[in-house]
């Protein structure tokens, strides 16, 4: 099979709310992919600090530095796409640092049509009625280069690149980056951020095309078919969070990924 992407793409802070997850994204993504993931994490913390040191035991981990005045989850959001942005020719798939493949089928059936030139958007139909020109986050994939057109097509450093969301106001009231998180949406971000560059050219989208009731496990209708699990049936899962208080929910999804129910010490960062 073609390699589809070179790089799993997730972001977290350094508090436990996400950071505990890591471990079995981590997992999830070598089981069905053989391609090792890739932390954007927002921090202070240098390279040799023992918790980044913990972090890379399970992928690749690269710091974005956040800037002050700016919420913190606002800027995690998007420290994903700014590792994105420094990969070249790397091809680059971004997900939810929450969120685990299940089974490898829906990934490449997307992924196999992706033009190479092109940044590739999974189920703009879900926006289409009420929120033309977005689409999610999730199974954003391009190549480093093309992130880089779209978020950073100036090369300015970090630093420079979060101020540079500060203040944004497009389409809609939701693309800047200063707002509180429940007013900020790295979606509306991105549909400002390509009619801004007028790279609608760019972007190809293909459906999703899924029941996500009956295909995902998802923290908004928690309940686990086990044998549905086991067989492969699911997409994937969107966890309840946060992750360590919610764990013994996650037992069926541990026990499918690891082979074995792991430790806790298996688990979580923090």
């Amino acid at each position: 099979m073609t390699k589809l992407f070179d790089r799993i793409i997730v972001s977290s802070d350094d508090s436990p709310t996400f950071l505990n997850f890591w471990p079995c994204v981590a997992k999830a993504w070598q089981k069905f992919f053989s391609v090792k993931p890739t932390l954007a994490l927002l921090s202070t913390k240098n390279e040799n600090d023992a918790l980044v040191n913990k972090l890379k035991t399970f992928g690749d981990v690269v710091i974005v530095t956040p800037i002050e005045n700016v919420p913190i989850p606002n800027q995690a959001k998007l420290a994903r796409f700014i590792v994105a942005s420094k990969m070249n020719d790397e091809v680059c798939m971004i997900e939810d640092m929450d969120t685990v493949p299940l089974q490898s089928k829906f990934v490449v059936e997307k992924l196999s049509v992706r033009n190479p030139n092109k940044i590739l958007a999974v189920g703009h139909e879900v926006y289409e009625k009420d929120h033309p020109g977005k689409f999610p986050v999730s199974n954003i994939t391009a190549k480093g280069n093309d992130f880089k057109k779209l978020f950073n097509p100036y090369g300015l450093n970090d630093k420079s690149l979060l101020e540079s969301f500060v203040g944004l106001k497009m389409l809609d009231d939701k693309e800047n980056i200063a707002n509180q998180p429940s007013q900020f949406s790295d979606e509306s971000l991105i549909r400002g951020l390509i009619h801004k560059q007028n790279l609608h050219h760019m972007i190809q989208k293909v459906e999703r095309g899924v029941d996500i009731h009956r295909d995902w496990i998802d923290r908004s209708w928690w309940g686990i078919d086990k044998d549905k699990l086991n067989s492969g049936g699911y997409i994937l899962c969107n966890f309840l969070r946060p992750c360590r208080e919610n764990a013994q929910h996650f037992i069926p999804i541990y026990e499918y990924l690891y082979g074995y129910l792991p430790k806790a010490s298996e688990l979580f960062i923090l």
